[in-house]
C-alpha cells in the first residue's frame, strides 16, 4: 500500500531504526488503555503478504499507568512480553535479531500529558533495546491512524480492496476511545487519509473520539445520579454504586454522553456504508447474552428485559464473570451511541460484529505492520 497524501499532520511511514534490510518478522506491541499485547508477523520480502506468526498477552499494568514512575514504565509494563517472546521465538527457531519490535499506544497514553507519555515512550525504547532486540518505532498514535489502520486491516483480510470489491468500514470500540473509518469522504476534508492499494485510491474518514470508549463511557455515568439506572436491583459497588435498573434513565444518561461527539460522522455520508463491529465490548456483549453477531440491534432489547432481575438472579444467569456487572450498561451504551439518533444513527442492518474474519482476528496491528513495510 503506498500513501498518497493525509491531512492529519502525522508521519505514516518511517524507515525502522536500523539502516540494515528490513527484518522478516515485524513485531508489535499494541499498549492499551488496559493491558499490552504482543503479536509478531511474517512479512513476504515484496510487503505484499503478511502472516500472523505468534500472539502473546503478558498480565501487566498498562502502559499510560506507569507515569508516575516513567523511567521504569518500559521494565514495568513491557519486559515481562519481550521475555515470553524470548521463549516463544526459542520454541519456533526464530533469531532474535530478525525480528523488529515497534510499539504503539492508544487511548491510555493519549490521556496523559505529553512530557510524560514522552518520558514513558523513552524507557520503552531503552528496554526494547536492552532486551537484545532492534527498537523500531515507539510512539504514541492518534485515534485517526487506529482507525485507519484497523480498516485497513478489515478490508485487506475481506478481499474488499480487489477491483470490483466496494471495502466495509469499521466501527472499533475499546476502554478509553472508540474509532470509525470508511471509504468515500471528501479526500480535501481534515482527517481524510487518502491512500492507494490495488490500483485503486481510496480517502478514508477516521474519526476518534476519546472518552467514548465502553469503560470510560461508564465512568462518566457512574459520576452522575443516574448510575444506579444502569445496573440491576441489589447490585452494590464502589463509590456507592447501588443498582436500580430503569432502562430509559440509563439511555438518557447515555445520550447525553453521546450526543455532542457523536456530530462528528457526517450522516450523509454513511447511508450505504457497510460497518464491521470490532472490539471486545461488542463481541463480548453479543456472546454474554447469546445474540448472533449479526444482531446488535437486539442488546437494548435483550437489556431492558433481563436487567429488570434481581442482581443476584441476574449473575448466575449470565455467568459470574468479571464483565457480567457491567452487562446492563455496556449494551445500553453501545445501543445509545451506535443506534440512536443521538448517536451515530447507524442502520442497525448494515453492522455486523465480528470476533474473526477469513479465519483470523481482525488487529489494527497487522494493518500498521503493513504500513511499516511499505
Amino acid at each position: 500500500m503506498r500513501l498518497l497524501a493525509a491531512s492529519l499532520g502525522l508521519v505514516l511511514i518511517a524507515p525502522v531504526a536500523s539502516a540494515a534490510e528490513p527484518a522478516t518478522y515485524l513485531g508489535m506491541i499494541d499498549a492499551g488503555s488496559s493491558a499490552s499485547r504482543l503479536q509478531v508477523f511474517r512479512l513476504s520480502p515484496d510487503g505484499a503478504t503478511i502472516s500472523d506468526v505468534l500472539e502473546l498477552a503478558v498480565e501487566t499494568a498498562p502502559l499510560a499507568s506507569g507515569a508516575s514512575n516513567a523511567a521504569t514504565a518500559g521494565d514495568v509494563a513491557i519486559r515481562p512480553l519481550l521475555g515470553a517472546l524470548d521463549h516463544a521465538l526459542a520454541q519456533q527457531g526464530i533469531s532474535k535479531a530478525s525480528v523488529d519490535i515497534h510499539l504503539m499506544a492508544t487511548g491510555g497514553m493519549r490521556l496523559l500529558a505529553a512530557p510524560s507519555a514522552r518520558a514513558i515512550e523513552a524507557s520503552v525504547r531503552r528496554t526494547i533495546a536492552e532486551s537484545g532486540y532492534r527498537p523500531g518505532r515507539v510512539e504514541t498514535i492518534s485515534g485517526e491512524m487506529e482507525g485507519f489502520y484497523a480498516w485497513l486491516d478489515v478490508n485487506v483480510l475481506l478481499g474488499r480492496l480487489a477491483p470490483g470489491q466496494a471495502p466495509v468500514g469499521i466501527v472499533e470500540i475499546g476502554g478509553a476511545s472508540m474509532q470509525v473509518a470508511y471509504a468515500g469522504a471528501p479526500a480535501s476534508d481534515p482527517g481524510v487519509v487518502t491512500a492507494s492499494y490495488g490500483g485503486a485510491t481510496y480517502s478514508v474518514r477516521s474519526v476518534s473520539l476519546l472518552g467514548l470508549g465502553a469503560e470510560q463511557a461508564r465512568k462518566s455515568v457512574l459520576a452522575g445520579a443516574d448510575a444506579g439506572a444502569c445496573y440491576p436491583s441489589g447490585l452494590a459497588g464502589d463509590n456507592g454504586l447501588s443498582g436500580a435498573f430503569d432502562g430509559a434513565r440509563c439511555t438518557g444518561a447515555f445520550a447525553t454522553i453521546v450526543s455532542a461527539p457523536a456530530k462528528a460522522l457526517p450522516r450523509a455520508e454513511i447511508g450505504d456504508v457497510r460497518f464491521i463491529g470490532l472490539g471486545r465490548p461488542l463481541t463480548g456483549v453479543l456472546a454474554d447474552w447469546r445474540l448472533a453477531q449479526d444482531n446488535p440491534a437486539a442488546m437494548k432489547d435483550a437489556a431492558y428485559a433481563q436487567c429488570r432481575l434481581p442482581w443476584d438472579e441476574f449473575n448466575r444467569a449470565h455467568g459470574d464473570t468479571r464483565y457480567t456487572p457491567h452487562l446492563c450498561a455496556n449494551s445500553l451504551y453501545l445501543a445509545t451511541l451506535l443506534f440512536d439518533d443521538a448517536g451515530f444513527g447507524l442502520d442497525a442492518n448494515k453492522v455486523v460484529a465480528a470476533e474473526t474474519l477469513a479465519g483470523r482476528r481482525p488487529s489494527w496491528t497487522r494493518g500498521a505492520a503493513l504500513m511499516l513495510r511499505n
